[in-house]
């Protein structure tokens, strides 16, 4: 199923239909579930070079993605640079989660 919403993303790009937060949701959860990063690195990369809004889905998107593909600090920088009114319990859940199972790799301390 993930792989099929990648090669659906792909498939608009070709087609020239620019995908809005929701298609950017949809394909960075797909990257979490395969565990690509480079991929969803370069979809963060899409998302800014096109302006894309960074609303709170996406912003959660994004860190759920970078921690599940190992990426925790890379989470860490999108949670740190979301603005706090665009923080919600699912950013801070996703955040504790993730972190906590990285917490025996990071030097066990980190400030939001």
């Amino acid at each position: 199923m993930s792989s099929e919403a990648v090669r659906l993303f792909r498939r608009m790009q070709i087609l020239g239909v620019k995908p809005d937060e929701i298609s950017m949701v949809m394909v960075l959860s797909a990257c979490a579930d395969l565990g690509a990063l480079e991929l969803g690195r370069w979809v963060e990369s899409y998302i800014k070079r096109e302006k894309i809004e960074m609303n709170k889905e996406l912003c959660n998107s994004l860190i759920a993605m970078f921690a599940k593909c190992g990426d925790v600090n890379n989470a860490l920088k999108v949670f740190r640079n979301m603005p706090e009114s665009k923080r919600t319990v699912v950013s801070w859940t996703l955040f504790i989660f993730w972190y906590g199972i990285a917490w025996p790799w990071s030097g066990g301390h980190f400030t939001v």
